[in-house]
């Protein structure tokens, strides 16, 4: 896992968008715009283990954040965050 395909701006949107809860893929194929780039971010970041894929009703897959990937995208968000200029408690 690098931060370079942490930060890309597709992976960062499946990630924060997983951080509210879980969603169905295919909501998240209609988000990036491109189901082969997703099926890429969805193979990578299993098996990195950040996520979770389930299924639904209707055997409809979807995806849910690990505590791992819960850690980082809290984590990015924080940088972000001080990026940006915010006031930040650092401990």
């Amino acid at each position: 896992m690098t931060l370079e395909f942490l930060v890309l701006q597709d992976v960062r949107e499946i990630l924060f968008e997983l951080v509210w809860g879980d969603r169905f893929e295919k909501d998240l194929v209609s988000r990036i715009g491109d189901e082969g780039r997703f099926r890429e971010i969805r193979d990578r970041l299993l098996k990195e283990e950040l996520v979770y894929e389930f299924f639904g009703e209707n055997e409809s897959p979807y995806l849910s954040l690990t505590d791992k990937g819960i850690a980082i995208v809290n984590r990015l968000d924080e940088i972000e965050r001080i990026l940006q200029g915010e006031n930040i408690d650092t401990e």
